[in-house]
Order: structure tokens, then C-alpha cells, then sequence
């Protein structure tokens, strides 16, 4: 499965049991070589991590760059630094990361379904065991190396960009080469899925990724680059149309979306009925990012219609 998309970049797609069945890894031959997201933390996919660089000649990796903390992209990050590997992620997501698993996590997953959001107390069982599962999928590794915004490093013969992209995660990054115009998007641009808005405190306050994921588009579009490389799905051309369109879509989905009394309530409307645990997680953060957006996109003195979302795509 590993495929060569650009001179000593090698796309390695890995399993992961979470919603998606893969995610693609993206490795870095050459001078300094280096690995661009890790998938879960299972035996197998370390395993495939080493046989791709046998393929490609690589001995030893000098550093793991992290798009974002989620454990299809992270949960490999601790096995590769017991190897020598620098992990190198933004400071935001690793604080993220930090919390996740641990006591403090799920506090504040239980005060955002529950009390935020009005989940119903015997829902939150499922909901918790989800997240349970999750955690066994991720270790962080004892030491990382934050990347700067704007800053940039070295990733086998090329130079990276880092570029903040968030929405999906409050820290989430991109990677930009700029000679070849070559653009590592990971969640933040995918060519047939848009990303749930991932949802964090800021202060005491609970805010949806949304808006920011927005913004981050456009951060996204002025970089003028031709060819986008996805956390998941096939690398595509044009990724500033992807842009646009995606912008689009979530507007009309913003647009058509009907809050109702509670976020659950919305979640069940969206799902047309009472969803599973794993469904209701994407759904909640779609209708609480909607609703933290529809004044801004509807305006004073518009409603928005009772036909349901757009088609919804999750991650």
C-alpha cells in the first residue's frame, strides 16, 4: 500500500478502529527523515510504520510531525519517540492531549454532554465507554517539541511550514511546502468528508470549532498551493476549490439547520431518532458548532427552515 506522491514522500495508509477505516501517514525519505502522523496506538501499526521505511530506505526516524492530538493521528507518537523520533505538535493540542484520559478529561466530558448539552443521564454510559475506548487507542509520549505558528521544519529533503488550522481541534496544524506548492492538510481539508467542529473551554466557557475552522479555510486558500495531501482520501488538486466548497457546504448546512430546545435535542433531530453513542458524539458537535453559528451566516429576522441538514459528512 505505500505509494510515492511526490519525490521522497510516501503516503502509508493505516487501519484505525474508529469511525474512518483508515488514515494516511505520510512519510518523509531523505536527509532528515521524518513521519507525518502516527495512527492508534496498536502493535500492527508500528509494524507497517517499519516495513514502509524498509521500502523506502529509511533507517531511523529524526522526528514525528502531529497534525492534531486525536488518537488516529497521535496514538503511535509515544512508540516512535522510545525509538529516538522527536514529536513535534503545537502547544494547544498538547495540552489537549494532556488532559485526555485523565481524571480532569473526563470531568469535563461529562459536564459538556450532560449539563451543556442535555444528554440524558442514560445515555452517558455509552457515551463514557466511547470515550474509554478511545483512550486505550493513545499514549503521549514523555516529552515533545512545540511547533511555532508560521515556523518551519525540516521533513526529510524538504522544508515544512506550519500553518495553525484550527476547528477540528483547538491546535490543530497544516503543513506547507511552498517551492512545489504542496499542502499536508490532515483533518482540517478532506476531498469527501468535512470534519465534525470540535468543541473546547476557553476560560469557563465552552466554544465550538467552527467559526475558527472557517477561518482557517481562508488561512488555507491564501496559500496558493496546487495540490493538497489528506488525513484522509485520496490527494487532490486544487485545494483552494475545496476550500470554497466546503465553505459552501457547511453555510447551507448552517443555513437549513433547526436548533431545538437542547444540543441533544437538535442531535436526535439531526440523526432522525435516537443515534448510537459513537454517532451522537459527531452529531452533537455538528448542531452545537450549526447553532453557535447560525446567527452569523442567517442574520436578524431569519429563521432557518425544518428540513434538515445538508448531507452530513463525519469524521
Amino acid at each position: 500500500m505505500l505509494r510515492e506522491v511526490a519525490n521522497n514522500i510516501f503516503l502509508l495508509p493505516v487501519p484505525v478502529p474508529v469511525s474512518v477505516e483508515e488514515v494516511n501517514l505520510y512519510l518523509f525519505a531523505g536527509e532528515e527523515p521524518a513521519l507525518l502522523d502516527t495512527g492508534t496506538n496498536l502493535p500492527g501499526t508500528v509494524e507497517r510504520i517499519h516495513r514502509a521505511m524498509e521500502l523506502a530506505g529509511v533507517k531511523g526516524l529524526s522526528r514525528v510531525l502531529l497534525t492534531h492530538w486525536h488518537v488516529d493521528h497521535a496514538g503511535s507518537a509515544a512508540a516512535l519517540a522510545a525509538e529516538g523520533a522527536e514529536v513535534l505538535i503545537s502547544a494547544r493540542d498538547w495540552r489537549e492531549w494532556q488532559s485526555f484520559g485523565q481524571d480532569l478529561g473526563l470531568a469535563t466530558i461529562k459536564q459538556r454532554f450532560n449539563h451543556d448539552w442535555g444528554v440524558p443521564e442514560e445515555e452517558m454510559p455509552g457515551m463514557l465507554e466511547i470515550y474509554r475506548r478511545l483512550v486505550k487507542l493513545s499514549t503521549s509520549p514523555s516529552k515533545v517539541s512545540f511547533l511555532q505558528p508560521g515556523g518551519k521544519v525540516r521533513a526529510g529533503d524538504y522544508w515544512l511550514q506550519s500553518v495553525p488550522t484550527p476547528g477540528h481541534t483547538p491546535g490543530h496544524l497544516a503543513f506547507y511546502e511552498e517551492e512545489r506548492g504542496l499542502l499536508f492538510s490532515g483533518d482540517q481539508l478532506l476531498p469527501d468528508q468535512i470534519p465534525y467542529p470540535g468543541a473546547w473551554l476557553e476560560g469557563e466557557e465552552i466554544v465550538s470549532g467552527l467559526p475558527a475552522y472557517l477561518d482557517s479555510l481562508a488561512a488555507l486558500e491564501e496559500l496558493a498551493a496546487r495540490e493538497y495531501f489528506p488525513a484522509h482520501g485520496r490527494p487532490q488538486q486544487s485545494p483552494a476549490l475545496r476550500c470554497a466548497e466546503v465553505r459552501e457546504t457547511i453555510f447551507q448546512q448552517v443555513k437549513e439547520f433547526k436548533p431545538a430546545g437542547t444540543v441533544y435535542e437538535a442531535a436526535c433531530r439531526l440523526s432522525k431518532g435516537r443515534p448510537q453513542p459513537g454517532a451522537l458524539f459527531m452529531y452533537l458537535h455538528y448542531a452545537f458548532g450549526w447553532e453557535s453559528l447560525a446567527s452569523k451566516v442567517l442574520g436578524p429576522g431569519l429563521e432557518a427552515n425544518d428540513t434538515g441538514p445538508a448531507k452530513t459528512e463525519r469524521l
